[in-house]
């Protein structure tokens, strides 16, 4: 059987290559999870002489689902290197369950059914009871850690590669105590330039691609770890028949750390796998919660803002002659074309291709000045996260003139658009508003933006959206 064979099975199909891999510690722990917050839910109705009614099933079922979801999903109990950054892993994702619950409750009209005594007791109860848990289970798992080590000792491993990959891999090996691995060296493919790169303390280069054999029978390496970079990836087949001959387990790492990335995920279709290089990161469920948010959001904050849109159409119609409102057709998710509703804030003027507006500018009306300033002039955006063209949080919508201009400009600059444009965003609250007057800026703030699709969550929209509170009157927005 020749190796490109190896994968096929009787009926010619490809064996699954992609498995769910999680720790058994992480799962064992959701799992441990999601039975006391339940435990904790009946208890709680119990003590209270509450009857068990089908809302309260219907809570213990969502609260599993979402629990499961977001829990996995923000990595909770992975790779942590202390109880701090575990713990407040979990708080976010308990606090992110909760939330989304509060959300469905409003939205399907059961928030009610449900006493408000027994959600807080059961919602401060249950994390506490997480949190008692974790703190056990980790202790015990280290303990069982230390017998192992002590017992089997470490397994000896070797990387191929001395690249930025290589580095990033060969240190988190070595830092990771939930791992056996332990990296002795490294194998230098050949390039100069990554060789001087090499800087892990206590690593050493221990040879090139010809003395893999020697190598990996003098420091007894049981396990390989390749971390070629994209122009060495031609020796991988080699390197690999030289050894599985000497009967090691070899891994390969990829570099596509070494491309531009947008939201990098791995799956699989018909055995085959699958890396995503550029992906929207929210679909499915995860769509259907950030809509569920953004709408509701958005409806109260209409209502709750109504005096505030109903003063503001006035003065402007006072102000000067012209419509109140202002709309402009930009670039939305998926590159479509979408109308986005703003107050006017300028004098009716012609329209000057990608001219932005100035902190001097002379069609600015005094209002106008003051809503943008508050940014009070944004505010019939809200109608266009009730459509579903715009989201509360993501990149701004530019103008399509701008993005005509820019994408010329700007490496990838039209990749910002694989997800919804929002009201505010990561870019907004970081410092990047108001006019973009050189490349620079306009980069910066792209680059906030692809920072925002990789590392999108709905923990991540509720900070952007409570940090935007305490920018609006700052110096730079005019």
């Amino acid at each position: 059987m020749y190796p490109e064979q190896a994968l096929y099975v009787s009926d010619s199909r490809p064996k699954r290559l992609l498995q769910d891999h999680i720790p058994l510690f992480v799962g064992l722990q959701v799992i441990i999870d999601l039975v006391i917050v339940i435990v904790v839910l009946y208890g709680v109705i119990s003590v209270y002489d509450t009857t068990f009614t089908k809302t309260h099933s219907l809570l213990a079922v969502i609260t599993i689902l979402l629990m499961r979801s977001v829990y996995l999903n923000n990595g909770v109990y992975r790779c942590c290197t202390g109880y701090l950054k575990c713990l407040l892993k979990l708080t976010k994702s308990w606090l992110s369950v909760l939330g989304i619950l509060m959300i469905i409750g409003y939205l399907t009209e059961n928030l009610e059914a449900v006493s408000q005594q027994v959600l807080m007791t059961w919602a401060g109860l249950a994390f506490a009871a997480q949190v008692a848990t974790y703190i056990i289970t980790n202790q015990i798992v280290k303990r069982y850690q230390k017998y192992i080590l002590s017992k089997e000792g470490s397994l000896h491993v070797l990387v191929i590669g001395t690249n930025r990959l290589a580095n990033h891999l060969t240190k988190k090996i070595n830092n990771n105590d939930w791992l056996r691995d332990h990296v002795v060296g490294v194998i230098d493919p050949g390039d100069e330039q990554e060789h001087q790169n090499w800087d892990v303390k206590d690593v050493p280069i221990l040879g090139n691609l010809d003395d893999l054999p020697w190598i990996v029978n003098r420091y007894k390496i049981k396990k390989v770890y390749i971390a070629l970079s994209m122009n060495h990836v031609q020796d991988l087949n080699s390197i690999n028949l030289t050894l599985l001959n000497e009967n090691i387990n070899v891994i390969w790492a990829p570099d596509v750390f070494g491309l531009t990335l947008l939201n990098l995920n791995v799956k699989e279709i018909a055995g085959v796998p699958l890396i995503s290089l550029s992906e929207s990161p929210i679909n499915g469920f995860q769509a259907l919660i950030k809509s569920a948010m953004d709408r509701s959001l958005a409806l109260i904050a209409l209502v709750m803002m109504s005096p505030i849109f109903l003063f503001t159409a006035i003065a402007i119609k006072l102000s000067s002659p012209g419509p109140i409102f202002f709309h402009q057709e930009r670039h939305g998710w998926e590159g479509k074309v979408i109308t986005v509703w703003k107050f006017r804030s300028m004098y009716l003027h012609k329209e000057d291709g990608c001219k932005q507006a100035a902190k001097v500018d002379a069609r600015v009306t005094p209002i106008g000045r003051f809503i943008r300033k508050t940014s009070i002039d944004e505010l019939p955006q809200l109608f266009n996260v009730l459509i579903g063209n715009m989201a509360l949080v993501g990149p701004r919508p530019h103008a399509v003139e701008h993005n005509n201009y820019y994408h010329k400009k700007i490496n990838v600059y039209l990749a910002r658009h694989q997800i919804k444009p929002g009201i505010t965003g990561l870019a907004q609250t970081n410092g990047c508003r108001g006019e973009t007057k050189t490349i620079d800026q306009m980069q910066k703030r792209v680059n906030y933006d692809f920072a925002y699709i990789n590392n999108w969550s709905i923990w991540l929209d509720i900070k952007i959206l409570m940090k935007t509170f305490f920018i609006l009157f700052t110096d730079d927005v005019y």
